[in-house]
């Protein structure tokens, strides 16, 4: 299938917010409010002008609707969230672009295990040597390699565990050749993830060498359906002490806080959080 422009209109959706909010490791910005990045192993570019976002791609357009998740209605998302409190009225407005994208399950697991204390530039570099280390070459129709995809669980669980580290991962190697192997051999399914129950899904994702809590709940909220999860890594941490909870460093009451504070939207809560903590280093 040839490339070809596709196009919606949202006054909810802010390129520049959703790919600096934590979540999506492969989008490049190249200039104000356009971009280029992997999906589905495919190198497309994506821009924005006002509340029209154009997307040069061979996905279908069913395709980007469900990516950027245009059947669910942020404006009662933020009508809700906005009238929990004075925080949440400033956090939604500063960053009333983010949409929660639904990327691929396996991308999900593979860059938040590398997320594991570590920082976004950092994970980024990693994911690219992954890629054109070990992934398959994206080619333009004259046979010119443009980028690399993703490398598949087969292919990881093909590479000796020493060799993982020389693309920057350190003590993540293990991790990764752990979970690889797991889903090759058919002890972890990654085709499960969207439709299990969420606790079944955490506690199986908890099972796997190197994920703990928080990665499991970021796995979770970008990589399924279920939002009900409240990942507090660094930033949202500092923003639960800055607004809600100063004296408490306690992770586990936090997120008992989260759940019972903003309910259904806990996980949407999050992302708007993240947001503002990391864009103002509160």
């Amino acid at each position: 299938m040839d490339k070809k422009w596709i196009s919606f209109t949202s006054e909810l959706c802010e390129l520049d917010q959703i790919f600096d909010c934590g979540q999506a490791f492969r989008w490049q910005r190249i200039r104000d409010g356009a971009y280029v990045g992997i999906v589905n192993g495919e190198q497309v570019d994506i821009r924005q002008e006002g509340q029209e976002v154009q997307i040069y791609s061979r996905q279908s357009e069913a395709f980007w609707h469900h990516y950027f998740d245009l059947d669910t209605d942020y404006g009662a998302i933020l009508e809700s969230l906005t009238q929990k409190d004075e925080t949440m009225a400033k956090v939604t407005a500063y960053g009333k672009g983010i949409r929660i994208l639904r990327q691929d399950p396996w991308e999900m697991v593979l860059t938040f295990i590398l997320s594991s204390n570590n920082n976004i530039p950092r994970i980024k570099k990693a994911i690219e040597c992954l890629s054109e280390t070990y992934g398959t070459p994206i080619r333009d129709d004259k046979g010119q390699v443009l980028a690399y995809g993703l490398p598949t669980p087969d292919q990881l669980a093909q590479v000796p565990q020493e060799d993982l580290r020389t693309c920057g991962l350190g003590y993540r190697d293990k991790y990764v050749h752990h979970v690889a192997n797991r889903i090759v051999d058919g002890t972890f399914s990654i085709s499960q993830m969207e439709t299990r129950n969420p606790k079944e899904v955490e506690k199986s994702l908890l099972s796997l060498f190197g994920v703990g809590k928080k990665v499991a709940d970021c796995i979770l909220l970008f990589g399924t359906p279920h939002k009900l999860v409240f990942p507090i890594d660094t930033w949202v941490k500092k923003a639960m002490q800055y607004f809600y909870l100063p004296e408490c460093d306690n992770i586990k009451i936090m997120e008992k806080f989260a759940y019972e504070h903003f309910g259904a939207y806990a996980g949407y809560a999050q992302q708007y959080l993240f947001y503002y903590a990391r864009a103002h280093r509160l």
